[in-house]
Parts: C-alpha cells; structure tokens; sequence
C-alpha cells in the first residue's frame, strides 16, 4: 500500500517575509504499514516529531514514518520505535491530542512552562493557532494594598489588576513593577511567555514547517530608528483610568447578567 501524498499549503508572516510548508494535523489515529516503515495517522495527515502514544513516546520523520534503532534527542528508540531512555529531564517535547474542552486541539508537552501553563496548538487552513491555560492556583478574589504615587493605599483584587497588566497600554513596565512587586512578575510568567514562538520552533524542529527566513542585513543597509516620547502621567490620571475600566468592567457584567435574567425568564 503506497502513503497517500498531501499538498503543501504555503502562508505567509506577517513580520518579516516567510513561507511555511505545513502538513495539517487531524484528530483521530491510527497505526498503518506499507514497505518502507509504520506511520500514524491523524485524521487526513499523519504524526511528525514526537508523539506519546499509550504512554511511550515516538517520533516519526518529517515524511511521517516513526524512526527505530537510532538516537534522537538523547532518546533510544528500539526496534519498535518507543523511546527506551527512562531518564526525560532533558525535556525532550512533543504533543498529543488534547482532550475535554480542547478537544481537536494538540498540547504541547515538555516546553520549558509546563510549570505554570498548558500550551496548546493547531494549525488549520494555513493558519497557526496558539491558545495558553495559566495552571497555577492563583485567587484572583483576593483584594491587594497597593500605593499610588501620592502616597495614597488602594485596593483592588488580583484579578481586576491582572486585566489592568493585560490591556493597558498607559504604564510602563517599570512603573508595574514598582507599585505591584512580584504580583506583577508572577503574572508575566504567563500573561507575556513567548508560546507563539514556542510552537513554531516545534513545529519548525520536527519538521511540520519549514525554517523560516530572515531579512538579511548588509553593510549598506539604512537603518532608521524613532525615539519613543513618554507621557507624564499625574496619579489623578491614574486613578481615574483605573476607575473608568473597572466602571466600564462592570457594566459589561451587570449587562451579560441581565441579558442572562432574561434569557431564563424566556
């Protein structure tokens, strides 16, 4: 039986000239053979790089066919093709179809986050798509001091603070980090980790893309830079941004809350 071909699907970067050749990840799997090794399917394509299946890890090339009697990643694989290297410190990664509310998604096991979040990926229509769960137990209930640059104590919750780390683009960075301390660090272990390119180097690495290109700099080249101008920004501002956004945070709910009354009473 001849492995069935798939077409390449080229897309294009957004930040710098790029085209990747992907190879679409199905849902279910299956084990197949013919003449030149085994494979794996998933849905209409097959496993690249390296897969957990029925707890022992494999890894199959960028053609799809699982590799056996060689080293890959510090990893042994026998005969059969299953990792026989006991000691995965080294955090070799790989994926595995993700299941519950994340079903037809892959999680991205091994990645140096796994610690504190769940990385999950899936590439469909030529488009990569990251999505990444925060699991530390973290009370976005508990109601934080802090002091503003008047030397005045406020009080927020950590949650309402963690929406103000993720879409205000008024402070700086260091100005986070001076009034919140390690609430604002603990929160950048997630809110900023680079999964994006996590992924792509995965995908890149077990050769489900292709290396990406870069833009090539000579010695003629012109570079043109712009000096950025902070805003000064008094703590009244501050204060009534903050204010606003949580007026504007509860309005939203106090709005989904009746529209959900209704829903009910229908």
């Amino acid at each position: 039986m001849k492995k069935p071909k798939l077409k390449n699907v080229i897309i294009s970067s957004l930040i710098v000239t790029s085209v990747f050749a992907l190879n679409p990840i199905g849902v279910s799997a299956e084990w197949k053979s013919d003449s030149n090794g085994w494979w794996n399917t998933e849905g209409n394509s097959w496993s690249v790089g390296w897969r957990n299946i029925n707890g022992k890890l494999y890894y199959f090339n960028a053609n799809g066919y699982m590799a056996h009697d060689t080293t890959i990643d510090g990893h042994y694989l026998d005969s059969n093709g299953a990792s026989t290297t006991s000691n995965t410190q080294n955090q070799t990664e790989y994926s595995e179809p993700a299941t519950g509310d994340m079903t037809g998604w892959q999680k991205l096991r091994g990645h140096k986050y796994e610690s504190v979040a769940e990385i999950y990926f899936k590439l469909e229509n030529g488009i990569q798509s990251v999505q990444v769960k925060d699991i530390r137990n973290v009370d976005e209930n508990k109601v934080v001091e802090w002091v503003d640059d008047n030397g005045v104590k406020r009080h927020n919750t950590v949650g309402e603070i963690y929406q103000l780390f993720k879409y205000s683009n008024t402070y700086t960075t260091d100005w986070f980090s001076n009034k919140f301390g390690n609430l604002y660090g603990e929160w950048l272990l997630t809110g900023s980790l680079d999964a994006d390119n996590v992924v792509a180097d995965y995908l890149q690495k077990t050769g489900q893309i292709k290396n990406r290109s870069y833009v090539t700099l000579t010695p003629t080249t012109v570079i043109e830079t712009e000096e950025r101008k902070e805003k000064n920004i008094s703590t009244e501002e501050i204060i009534n941004n903050i204010e606003k956004y949580m007026d504007k945070e509860y309005k939203k709910e106090k709005n989904k809350t009746a529209d959900d009354n209704n829903s009910s009473d229908e």
